[in-house]
């Protein structure tokens, strides 16, 4: 897959590393959830966030965690969000 310097979300950029696993731990305290840690592009490069205890803006949203496909021989990079 090619590169093609540096692109917002949504754009192409080369492909992520692999991803980086490490211990959960236990919640902070009632109605918290874990979000995997993940790549996020960063100016010109991907940047590891790692996993972490998030309370969710509003009650029932749910994290949709951020995820990459092939397109046109680059990757297509699409930002976590809560839904």
């Amino acid at each position: 897959m090619g590169v093609q310097g540096a692109k917002p979300p949504g754009g192409t950029a080369p492909p992520p590393p692999m991803v980086v696993a490490g211990p959960v731990g236990v919640a902070p305290g009632p109605g918290y959830l874990w979000t995997n840690g993940y790549w996020d592009w960063v100016g010109a490069r991907w940047v590891w966030v790692g996993g972490r205890w998030l309370r969710p803006p509003r009650a029932h949203a749910v994290w949709v965690a951020p995820y990459y496909h092939p397109y046109h021989g680059h990757y297509h990079y699409h930002r976590g969000y809560w839904r």
